[in-house]
Order: structure tokens, then C-alpha cells, then sequence
């Protein structure tokens, strides 16, 4: 009796295993970048401005914020007090959004023994509570409001970034397509280069067992 040598390969489930990983990365990516980031947004003010574009800022103190009625919360370091005056101020900012008054405002201070934590805590519950406006500026955070405007009429401020006017760029979609490729490249060349190793020992496998057969 005797037996035919037959190799055995099968080529759609190799290429399916090649493109496996680069699917799994794609929407790895893309699930990332839909959920929620533990990321606040945070915008550092420049009394510069207020030299710059004196027009703008008519009715703001020499130090940055709005004139506005403030209720003053130092923070001192004591997490049982401080924890405290953070729960006032968010009442207080609740209060004030909720009846839109735009005559007072809330001025918290970070003393040199105060904690980060409670200078993110208080970022947090601005943006939990919906505050529009706020400042940041050296230890200190002011919120305000502004009336609501009924104009219609959007007041254009010329902008900055690291002294350089912002220009949008137009990037085609075969450009997207390189960036996007470079950056799972940079975020995951390890996990790719084992896959590719993993492939390859499994068709070098396979050769060798169909070469004896």
C-alpha cells in the first residue's frame, strides 16, 4: 500500500489569522477613542490678553478674572476642611447656574500646602455642574457667568498657540490612511511583530510537515 504525499495548507485561514490583528487593532482604536478619557481639559489664562486687547476686557480686575462678586475658598491642605469648602463651592456653582446669575462668582485658592487632588476635584466639579466659564491662572480658579447673548452677533478673538496662528490643513483620505497606519505602527509594533511571528512559525510548520507526509 502505499500513500500519496499530500500537502495540506489551508490559504484563506492563513490570510484571515494575517488580517486578524490589524482588525482587532483598528477597532481597539477606535473603541478607545469613543469612551470616556480620564482627561479634563484645562486652559491656562495670560494677562497678556488683557494688555494685548483692552477692548475685550473692560470689565475684568488687573488680576484676570471678570468683576464679579466672588466668594473666596481657600484651600489649606486639611482634606477634612477642604473637602468641605469644595462641597460649598459646588453649591454655590449649582446655585448660580441654575438662577444665572452673572453678578457673583467663586473664587477658589490653592494654598502652597493644598493637595493636587483637590485642584483636579475642583476642575471636576466645574465641569459636572456645566460651568461655561472659568479661569485658571497661577493657584487660582474663578468662576463666572456671562449674560446670555441675544445679539446673535459672535465676538471674534484672534488666538494664539505657542505664538503661531492655527491654519486647518485638508489631509486627503490616503494621508489618513498612512497616519493612521504609522500611529497603530507606534502603539503596537510588539503585539504586531509576535503575530507576524506566530504566522510565520505556523507556515514553516506547516511546510515541514507536508514536505514528510
Amino acid at each position: 500500500m502505499s500513500f500519496n504525499k499530500v500537502r495540506l495548507f489551508y490559504t484563506p485561514g492563513i490570510i484571515s489569522l494575517t488580517f486578524l490583528a490589524f482588525i482587532f487593532i483598528y477597532f481597539a482604536e477606535r473603541e478607545i477613542e469613543n469612551s470616556n478619557q480620564a482627561v479634563i481639559p484645562l486652559f491656562l489664562w495670560d494677562p497678556i490678553y488683557q494688555v494685548k486687547y483692552p477692548e475685550f476686557f473692560t470689565d475684568w480686575l488687573p488680576s484676570g478674572p471678570p468683576n464679579r462678586n466672588y466668594t473666596n475658598i481657600l484651600f489649606t491642605g486639611n482634606e477634612i476642611e477642604d473637602r468641605v469648602k469644595l462641597e460649598y463651592g459646588k453649591l454655590l456653582i449649582r446655585e448660580m447656574i441654575s438662577s444665572k446669575k452673572i453678578s457673583d462668582g467663586v473664587h477658589f485658592r490653592f494654598s502652597d500646602n493644598s493637595h493636587y487632588g483637590t485642584f483636579v476635584k475642583t476642575l471636576d466639579v466645574l465641569i459636572r455642574e456645566d460651568a461655561k466659564t472659568y479661569l485658571f491662572y497661577d493657584k487660582d480658579i474663578w468662576f463666572y457667568q456671562f449674560a446670555q447673548d441675544t445679539t446673535g452677533q459672535a465676538t471674534e478673538l484672534p488666538l494664539f498657540v505657542c505664538g503661531m496662528e492655527y491654519e486647518p490643513v485638508n489631509i486627503d483620505w490616503w494621508e489618513e490612511i498612512a497616519q493612521r497606519t504609522v500611529h497603530i505602527w507606534n502603539k503596537s509594533w510588539e503585539i504586531i511583530l509576535l503575530f507576524v511571528g506566530f504566522i510565520s512559525l505556523l507556515v514553516i510548520s506547516s511546510l515541514i510537515r507536508g514536505k514528510y507526509i
